[in-house]
């Protein structure tokens, strides 16, 4: 690590930093733009690079009021935004994790991610109709974006809709056939529906990758009696 303190300008301790929360090195990445930030305090891509550090070593009340300052300096930093929006999740307030996301994707329309994060927030609070438009958008933008069928599966599920649940979970896993919890979900739903040769079989494959959760359910619980006399 550099001696930091026989460096006196800004731009050369912002390197630093930058390549220490780069490879992990928090605690020092923190030190490093604090003696920037005493520097030259005006620069808003410091007190986000500050933040981040403080995020990584979930410090997430000091992460927040760095990003909020980068953005007092900068209101165009997207990255700010981004990441302030996670750490409002965090910290509960998902009425102003929303508002960020939508800020990010104002400025960048295009960034399918975004969009899936806001839909995740709209699911917390129970909106899964707009959580469904933001997961619609996410894989209009990324059409191979399992994570986003995933997600949009269980906001179905949420509106008692498993048919376009098991539609999605069932795409999520021809798009990444190792997600043991698209098959977790799915199976319920199958089970939900009474399905039991196909619930019983998605539990079996979740439990092969490490989601056994439900097939201890289904073994021991609720529908014993008829995956005994069934054959897998």
């Amino acid at each position: 690590m550099s001696n930091i303190r026989e460096i006196h300008d800004a731009s050369a301790l912002n390197d630093i930093g930058i390549n220490a929360n780069d490879n992990g090195n928090y605690e020092f990445a923190v030190k490093v733009f604090t003696k920037s930030i005493k520097i030259y305090p005006d620069d808003s891509d410091t007190y986000y690079h500050r933040g981040r550090a403080y995020t990584e070593l979930g410090h997430n009340k000091k992460a927040l009021r760095d990003y909020n300052k980068s953005i007092r300096l900068n209101p165009e930093n997207v990255r700010a935004y981004y990441s302030r929006a996670f750490e409002y999740k965090k910290l509960g307030d998902l009425h102003k994790a929303i508002e960020n996301f939508s800020k990010f994707i104002e400025i960048y329309p295009q960034i399918a991610i975004a969009y899936k994060k806001r839909g995740v927030a709209y699911d917390l609070l129970g909106e899964h109709e707009k959580a469904i438009e933001d997961y619609n958008e996410a894989i209009r933008l990324k059409p191979k974006y399992a994570e986003a069928y995933l997600d949009r599966a269980l906001a179905y599920g949420d509106l008692g809709q498993n048919e376009r649940a098991i539609q999605d979970f069932s795409t999520a896993i021809s798009l990444s056939p190792d997600n043991g919890e698209a098959y977790l979900f799915r199976g319920m739903s199958y089970l939900e529906q009474k399905k039991y040769f196909w619930g019983y079989r998605d539990a079996k494959k979740a439990s092969e990758l490490g989601e056994d959760k439900l097939l201890e359910w289904v073994k021991n619980y609720k529908i014993k009696p008829v995956i005994q006399n069934t054959k897998y």
